[in-house]
């Protein structure tokens, strides 16, 4: 048997004594302890004396109780919204990120541009060096248009890993 309330405490009585307990009784153990002069079962039982303490305790008991939930959900939605606090910040810093790719991209296809501009026939020796732009700024895909419209008016065909003129 296990302490159920605060307040409680453990007695020995027969059932003569719990029903004239002016205290509250709370549980009674099921089989009896032994048998007393008189012939009558013994049990050892949970009460609590003053049946006021009973009362308040339980009171008291749920307001603690609410008190520890309150705390509970206070401490979900503080780290509910720390977690929200950190997705922004990493949304931002993906947002961040995707402009520097953008930038990089873009600075890549204005450099390539020049560079055809500059250059006209771009020479062999320089191919290698677009390749590895566009695969920086790229990711190995075909940029768009510029390097197609280069190797057009360059009268280069792709063939392979290398260039063919």
């Amino acid at each position: 048997m296990k302490k159920t309330h605060e307040k409680s405490i453990f007695r020995v009585m027969n059932s003569i004594d719990m029903y004239n307990y002016s205290g509250v009784v709370i549980q009674v153990s099921e089989p009896h302890l032994f048998t007393n002069a008189s012939g009558m079962a013994v049990f050892l039982v949970e009460c609590v004396p003053n049946k006021e303490d009973y009362d308040q305790t339980t009171i008291a008991g749920q307001l603690e109780t609410a008190k520890e939930e309150i705390e509970k959900l206070t401490e979900s939605l503080q780290a509910a919204k720390h977690d929200n606090d950190r997705q922004q910040i990493l949304n931002e810093r993906l947002s961040d990120e995707r402009e520097l790719a953008r930038a990089d991209t873009e600075f890549a296809a204005a450099l390539i541009t020049e560079l055809s501009r500059i250059l006209g026939d771009m020479p062999k020796e320089y191919q290698p060096a677009a390749e590895i732009l566009q695969n920086r700024y790229f990711g190995g895909r075909q940029m768009p248009e510029l390097l197609k419209a280069f190797e057009e008016r360059n009268n280069i065909k792709r063939s392979g890993a290398g260039y063919e003129e």
